[in-house]
């Protein structure tokens, strides 16, 4: 809104009343450029942080620390200034509360795992991301370990299919050696973040993190579970906010009853007053007693007994044909 009205200020003198002159000459036009230019940045925090196509939750707390480090007090900076970056600085510090899904998905992306941005809070993320993986690989505990008809615990993993080196359609291969049995490597939770942590994977600002992380499902098999959970988290409900926005334009206090598929109104709830009800009741009795004397009159050869008119009475009441016109 300021970077608005500062591209409109030098015209403004040819528009507004000369009323407001005065007031237009005590704003200062240097400050209100040293303010838009503070304030850009959190512009640009807000669009990234909304963005709806990629997840959002890894840029929280780099953003949270890139606009902190922005309130730094400069020597150059006016007086004014300092005092606004002072009070958005505590301001972020006190509402803007880091969660511990904000700390893990930090980690998770492969460019801000270092936590460079913000050195101090990286041992915060390892330690969740450490726990969070101890969790999920109890389920799979049960499944490391499996025991032959002997007894003997041998584990599905290292596993080789014996019937393969047995069978050849050579006889002197049928009696050759058998190969020495090598154990692969199993992986562990801790094992698995340590060799994350240890890769050289770098990502730039355009690729995408859940691509990387589909594509080395099998190196982590237990962090890409994370990642598919916890990158589903929007870090900001603008695009919920922006839904209830459009539809207060679409279903309005005349429009409260919408097809679910074609989106066309079905019938009108209007409020009336309670002299309009009254009116209304007593122009309904008018009506059926009138249609009541047309039905009778083109049946005078028949013959109505109270109880006919009774029924004619309800069914008049429950028909859904309009009794008076509005």
């Amino acid at each position: 809104m300021l970077k608005v009205f500062l591209d409109v200020y030098d015209e403004l003198t040819g528009v507004i009343n000369n009323a407001f002159m005065a007031n237009l000459a005590a704003i200062d036009k240097e400050l209100l450029e040293e303010l838009c230019a503070f304030l850009k940045l959190f512009d640009q925090g807000i669009d990234e942080l909304s963005e709806e196509e990629k997840p959002t939750m890894h840029k929280v707390i780099p953003i949270r620390q890139l606009l902190l480090n922005h309130c730094d007090l400069k020597y150059e900076d006016s007086g004014e200034l300092k005092q606004l970056k002072c009070f958005v600085g505590e301001h972020i510090k006190s509402v803007w509360i880091v969660q511990d899904q904000h700390y893990m998905c930090t980690l998770l992306h492969p460019s801000l795992k270092h936590f460079e941005i913000a050195p101090n809070e990286k041992s915060t993320a390892i330690v969740l991301v450490r726990q969070e993986l101890l969790k999920r690989s109890l389920p799979l505990s049960n499944n490391i370990t499996a025991t032959d008809h002997e007894g003997v615990a041998t584990n599905p993993l290292i596993m080789i299919d014996k019937s393969k080196l047995i069978t050849s359609n050579y006889l002197l291969t049928r009696c050759f050696d058998k190969l020495p049995l090598i154990p692969k490597p199993v992986l562990t939770p801790t094992s698995e973040l340590d060799n994350y942590m240890s890769s050289d994977i770098h990502l730039r600002e355009n690729d995408h993190v859940l691509l990387f992380w589909k594509e080395n499902t099998e190196l982590f098999l237990i962090l890409s579970s994370m990642v598919h959970d916890l990158f589903a988290i929007p870090a900001s409900n603008t695009t919920v906010e922006r839904l209830f926005s459009s539809s207060k334009n679409t279903v309005t206090d005349l429009r409260t009853s919408l097809s679910e598929k074609k989106g066309t109104i079905k019938k009108k709830n209007i409020s009336r007053t309670n002299d309009e009800q009254d009116l209304l009741i007593e122009g309904k009795n008018n009506s059926l007693s009138s249609t009541m004397t047309k039905r009778i009159k083109q049946n005078s050869d028949s013959d109505y007994s109270s109880n006919d008119i009774d029924d004619l009475t309800d069914n008049g009441i429950e028909s859904d044909e309009p009794l008076f016109e509005q």
